[in-house]
């Protein structure tokens, strides 16, 4: 019996743990074929992750664009802008050609302006506008479109057209601008609007922006730019200590007498020697902190400045400044010497010319007189002999020997 009884408990722990385990199984299956309420998403993504309109942003930038996108229906030319402010880098001319990538873009369609128009800006980095400009010129250029550099808006600016598509591009700072109509009308039709969409381009970008008219070279202060170069400023170097500037005066001093030329050796106009001038005080390009950006600026991108290690810019500074500290040390006591080579120079330049100018007379003289007695022998023996022969001689004497025989 006592047997038996220890079977029935063994047989039953067994029995408990296998429920157990087949719970907990089935608790496993349940989880993976029915997620958790926890980790279901409560909502799925809104239509608002799909907007047209350009991403929210507090650069001056965005605010620039948006504004600029109001301009043509704030030109009082009778425009209206239809539709959201699609975010694009589609070109009217050559946006298959050129690859550049705005940080910014987006354009709008107007209303009423010679069937299908659009405004269309787009916003670069810092410094890049000019050189953004250009390729797009090119761009245009190497796609067959009829193009013309100097636009209605001056050289910052082109007119392209290729069949139907009218467009004219230009820029403000670091921003470009362009119109394009797709029926048909010439860039002319353009040119008031753009004008007047440029005018408040000026009057918005003006305030914000460092420079409108940067050049293209100032895209290289742009770390972004595969030609980067570190900004520099062009400085003064220091006069050293105990060195004297140039005495231009000495210029004038009297020259040395040199013997002159032999009679009819100088048959050529000598050259004058050119006065030296004295070394000017060099200039060094000294590495500077760049805060504000070339073009419209780090701020209006929002990019970040380049970072500048004041102590390496100042070792840099005192090696080039004492580099041309020495080579104006040596040029300026150079300066004596120049000019006593110089007064040389010029008093041989006098002989030599003095010399030249007599063998010039002498030859005058003679060339002069000898075709005089050249000329009248020769024209009056051939004028007064040959005419005078000819008709007294030969007619009287044949034709009357030949008449009065037969």
């Amino acid at each position: 019996m006592i047997r038996l009884r220890h079977l029935a408990v063994v047989v039953g722990i067994v029995l408990v743990a296998v429920g157990i385990t087949l719970t907990l199984a089935l608790a496993a299956v349940g989880a993976w074929w029915h997620p958790h309420p926890s980790i279901t998403p409560t909502s799925a993504p809104t239509a608002a992750t799909t907007t047209t309109s350009p991403p929210a942003d507090t650069t001056p930038m965005h605010a620039a664009v948006a504004a600029l996108l109001d301009a043509a229906s704030d030109a009082n030319l009778g425009v209206a802008t239809s539709g959201p402010i699609t975010p694009t880098t589609r070109r009217a001319v050559a946006k298959a050609c050129d690859s550049s990538v705005p940080m910014l873009a987006a354009s709008r369609s107007l209303d009423g302006y010679f069937g299908s128009t659009t405004l269309s800006i787009e916003a670069y980095g810092a410094g890049f506008g000019e050189r953004i400009l250009n390729d797009q010129h090119q761009a245009a250029v190497t796609c067959d479109a009829s193009v013309g550099r100097q636009g209605a808006l001056g050289p910052r600016g082109f007119a392209a057209r290729h069949g139907a598509i009218a467009e004219l591009r230009w820029r403000e700072g670091d921003v470009i601008l362009a119109l394009a109509n797709y029926n048909g009308a010439g860039s002319g039709v353009l040119a008031g609007l753009a004008n007047s969409v440029d005018a408040r381009a000026k009057a918005i970008l003006g305030p914000i922006c460092v420079a409108l008219d940067a050049p293209a070279e100032d895209a290289r202060r742009n770390p972004r730019s595969n030609d980067y170069t570190a900004f520099v400023t062009a400085q003064p170097v220091a006069i050293p200590a105990g060195v004297s500037p140039p005495d231009v005066s000495l210029l004038n001093g009297p020259l040395p007498s040199v013997p002159p030329p032999a009679p009819g050796s100088v048959t050529t106009p000598p050259s004058a020697p050119v006065a030296p001038a004295p070394p000017p005080v060099p200039m060094v390009q000294v590495l500077t902190e760049d805060p504000t950006g070339p073009g419209c600026g780090w701020a209006f991108s929002g990019e970040t400045a380049p970072v500048f290690d004041a102590s390496a810019a100042a070792r840099d500074a005192k090696t080039q400044t004492s580099l041309a500290q020495s080579r104006l040390s040596y040029a300026w006591s150079q300066w004596p010497t120049n000019v006593t080579q110089y007064l040389a120079a010029q008093a041989l330049y006098q002989a030599r010319l003095a010399a030249y100018q007599q063998w010039i007379a002498t030859t005058t003289t003679t060339t002069t007189t000898t075709p005089r007695s050249t000329t009248t022998t020769t024209v009056r023996s051939t004028t007064t002999t040959t005419p005078r022969t000819t008709p007294t001689t030969t007619p009287p004497t044949t034709t009357p020997s030949t008449t009065t025989r037969p």
